[in-house]
């Protein structure tokens, strides 16, 4: 086991941080156990063990909830606090006696308690190096502390969370801190940084100073920080902590469990707690009456913790100096705590694609639901006998398996509503996937068993419908079921000019699962191009085969589109769920809704059954007078020749798999019997070779 700390890596934090995550990144088995800086859970939690899966869920019954909020993420123990640190406030009880003031409990009775004795110390007696109080608002991470826990200390009652940036309670909050900083402080004092203020504190010069516990200072009392009221407080929360590096073989992951357990036992930590003035995070450790007597149990009973917001950003760093520059605006420069705090709150906000957002999410929402209905009622056509002659292509079964490939696709946009999590990112990638499978299995289905001449792999397809259907729907669910070995992860956006969203991010195992499936999506999707040249002229399913072509035509460039836009960056998260939600609606109105609805309303009212026929009958008649006659159907059978030469031979061979394709596109016929086959087949040749 090796301490990583500030003091013994010279470059300081940025490097203490870096030096353990290297280690961790590299899967390194040279260290078993890693004691570190809680602001840094998030940042390790992949990398170690989840405690609560060795020791139990009885053994973290003792340990507050500030234990809990410094080593947990995403509900795991992925540490446990050696010792937990708070900040608090040390009064100076020299001139509190004095005076007969007691330690105040408020904002309010600190500054009234701060202003009486700063007045007649500096009046009376001249004592200008007097400072009432330091506030803490260094260019450093106890900024951070410094903001969350006057926020935190600002609550209305004990049960209250910490305020919204944007509330009224937060905007109070801070023109007290200002008041304070006014009344009995000054711009310098609560800029000053931490080595002053221990030397200001040390020598007496100071009324009420925020700093760390742990410090025994002759004529000062440690008590929680003031508040709105007596009944709150706020703290901010520090320590260290030790976890498990998850890449260690068994045996010495049981063995550093036994260490884990040693420092977190309650021997050792009422020894902490007595001898070394640190704070436990086991609670019963404060209802022995002889830790109480080294120990300040009634400041751990008392003090109401707020950790700092490391586990809600993936660069907690970058973070923390945005907004200690965004605050300084407020205490150094006069903006208004409303405007620092609006900004702050954008800063730290992250925004979800939802009805309370934006009211474009809810006219996209309302949308899809029409979309929904839309598809679900005019699936009923395939019920009605007057349509059943547009539906000789897909049969009411095929037809109903399409409607819920469609309608799944269109459910798959409903998981944008609402905070992203990784359980939405498996499920849209699941309903985007099956669901285009199930819309168009039954179209390839019925392109191969069409084929324009007999063959054993149709004649197997057919006699195997639904199993073929399930087939290519199971192989599709396999590839989405691959992804929960390297699932996804949530990708935090931060930006500095526009608002912070949440997207779904594949790991690179991933990304080359979802790059098979875009490729298996694209050859299925040339085989049905493919077929549709084959079947284009068979009069069993002619106006199918075309609106079929067009719906492929319209997907050549929406499909494309789409999966152009799922790898590019948007940086504003309305334009980006919105454009996801508009191809989605375009891509399943232009397949299902012309499918179903619109051709079927073109050839009633624009063309007419009759006029219809007629149509198709003269293009038959062109296409078998211009292309392939009887004639040449009939001549073909004397045209034979023997070939003997090897390079005719390659010629000819070339020339039969064209002739092949032009005559099952000339087709009109669902099957071609061998016997005119051949004669096709001979036709051609004979032709190319004149």
């Amino acid at each position: 086991m090796v301490l990583f700390t500030e003091n013994n890596i010279t470059t300081g934090r940025d490097s203490y941080t870096s030096t353990i995550e290297g280690y961790l990144l590299k899967r390194n088995k040279l260290y078993d156990l890693f004691i570190y800086d809680p602001i840094y859970t998030r940042r390790f939690s992949s990398h170690f063990i989840n405690l609560k899966d060795y020791l139990g869920d009885d053994y973290f019954n003792d340990y507050s909830y500030d234990a809990y909020q410094i080593s947990t993420y995403n509900d795991r123990w992925v540490s446990l606090p050696i010792f937990i640190k708070y900040k608090v406030m040390y009064s100076n009880m020299i001139y509190l006696n004095k005076y007969k003031e007691k330690i105040p409990r408020t904002w309010d009775e600190l500054i009234r308690v701060g202003e009486r004795i700063l007045n007649i110390e500096r009046n009376k007696y001249n004592n200008t190096q007097l400072v009432g109080y330091n506030g803490l608002f260094p260019e450093s991470e106890n900024t951070i502390c410094s903001i969350y826990e006057f926020l935190y200390s600002y609550r209305d009652k004990k049960t209250s969370p910490l305020p919204e940036f944007n509330s009224q309670t937060a905007i109070d909050a801070l023109n007290k801190l200002n008041e304070v900083k006014e009344k009995v402080s000054s711009d310098e004092m609560f800029r000053s940084d931490e080595f002053y203020n221990m030397n200001i504190i040390m020598g007496g010069n100071i009324l009420f100073s925020n700093m760390w516990d742990g410090m025994i200072i002759p004529g000062y009392q440690a008590t929680p920080l003031p508040g709105k009221n007596t009944d709150v407080n706020g703290a901010c929360l520090g320590g260290f902590n030790i976890g498990i590096s998850k890449y260690i073989d068994d045996d010495k992951k049981k063995a550093a469990l036994e260490v884990i357990k040693f420092f977190t036992s309650e021997k050792i930590q009422k020894k902490l707690a007595t001898n070394y003035n640190v704070v436990s995070t086991l609670t019963k450790v404060y209802d022995d009456e002889e830790v109480c007597k080294f120990a300040e149990c009634e400041l751990v009973r008392e003090v109401q913790g707020i950790n700092r917001p490391s586990s809600a950003f993936d660069d907690y760093e970058t973070f923390a100096l945005k907004i200690i520059s965004i605050f300084f605006k407020f205490l150094y420069k006069g903006e208004s705590a409303k405007d620092i705090l609006t900004e702050i709150d954008d800063i730290t906000r992250i925004y979800s694609y939802s009805f309370k957002m934006t009211s474009i999410s809810i006219v996209m929402f309302v949308l899809l639901v029409l979309c929904f209905l839309s598809v679900l009622i005019s699936s009923s056509v395939l019920f009605i006998p007057k349509f059943k002659s547009y539906f000789n292509f897909l049969t009411i079964d095929l037809g109903i398996i399409y409607s819920i490939g469609s309608l799944l696709i269109i459910g798959s946009e409903f998981t944008f509503y609402g905070d992203q999590t990784v359980e939405k990112c498996h499920t849209w990638h699941f309903l985007i996937n099956v669901g285009y499978i199930m819309a168009f299995s039954p179209i390839t289905y019925k392109l191969i068993v069409n084929f324009p001449e007999t063959n054993k792999y149709s004649e197997f397809i057919k006699r195997k419908k639904y199993l073929f259907i399930f087939l290519m729907v199971l192989v599709e669910m396999i590839f989405v079921s691959l992804l929960f070995i390297s699932p996804y992860e949530i990708e935090d956006i931060m930006l500095e000019s526009n608002k912070n969203f949440r997207k779904c991010k594949l790991s690179n195992m991933g990304s080359i699962i979802t790059i098979i499936q875009i490729v298996l999506k694209i050859l299925l999707f040339i085989l049905i191009i493919a077929l549709l040249f084959l079947e284009w002229n068979l009069r069993e399913t002619y106006n199918d085969i075309r609106a079929i072509s067009i719906i492929i035509s319209m997907n050549s460039i929406i499909v494309p589109f789409y999966i152009f836009f799922s790898y590019i960056k948007l940086n504003d998260y309305v334009i980006y769920h919105t454009l996801h939600i508009c191809i989605i609606l375009i891509f399943t109105l232009s397949n299902h809704n012309y499918l179903f609805i619109l051709r079927i309303l073109i050839q009633v009212f624009l063309v007419g059954n009759n006029e219809e026929e007629k149509i198709i009958g003269k293009l038959l008649i062109f296409n078998n007078t211009s292309n392939i006659t009887s004639e040449m159907l009939n001549s073909s059978a004397t045209a034979k020749t023997n070939k003997t030469d090897k390079t005719k031979s390659s010629s000819k061979s070339r020339s039969t798999i064209r002739s092949k394709i032009i005559s099952y596109h000339y087709t009109t016929s669902a099957v071609l019997e061998s016997s005119e086959k051949e004669n096709v087949y001979d036709n051609n040749n004979d032709s190319n070779n004149k």
